[in-house]
């Protein structure tokens, strides 16, 4: 329970305000405000109902590198083309993308596919679109990136 908040919707998370980060301290618990886990959606993110966002059980992680040169364009096609090609799989549910702050791999960047299912997953896996996405992906950077991609389904909770 969040301090004089009283007791808190299940599926809420507490939510800090960007402009309270560098001011909060120890009692500072009560300037947190509840917001439903569903409605905490990224950009690039299709929007959810609670019912499927609560079924998405399967990730896809795809980790890359990219040439200095190339980096501006890379991001600029990932998160303009290619993420929402992705996202029009049926079960494709959202998709983030991140850049590397710490580790001692080669690879800079990594994106999480979410899918409602680890059915739907292994249909991503195996389909035509799928195909398509890596044709694209290699016509237009194959020669100046690597990646590694690994799948995996949730087990807690």
């Amino acid at each position: 329970m969040l301090a004089g908040r009283g007791p808190q919707p299940r599926g809420t998370v507490p939510v800090q305000s960007p402009s309270l980060a560098p001011t909060l301290e120890a009692g500072d618990i009560g300037k947190f405000n509840p917001v439903p886990w569903w409605a905490i959606l990224r950009p690039r993110q299709l929007p959810l109902t609670q019912e499927n966002a609560a079924m998405a059980v399967a990730l896809f992680m795809v980790r890359a590198t990219i040439t200095k040169d190339k980096d501006a364009a890379f991001n600029r096609w990932y998160n303009e083309e290619h993420v929402p090609q992705v996202l029009q799989f049926n079960g494709a549910v959202s998709a983030r993308r991140y850049r590397k702050v710490l580790g001692e791999d080669k690879f800079e960047y990594m994106a999480l596919y979410e899918f409602a299912s680890e059915e739907v997953f292994r249909r991503f896996l195996d389909s035509d679109h799928l195909k398509t996405l890596v044709k694209d992906y290699d016509a237009n950077f194959g020669g100046v990136s690597d990646r590694q991609r690994a799948g995996y389904v949730q087990i807690f909770p």
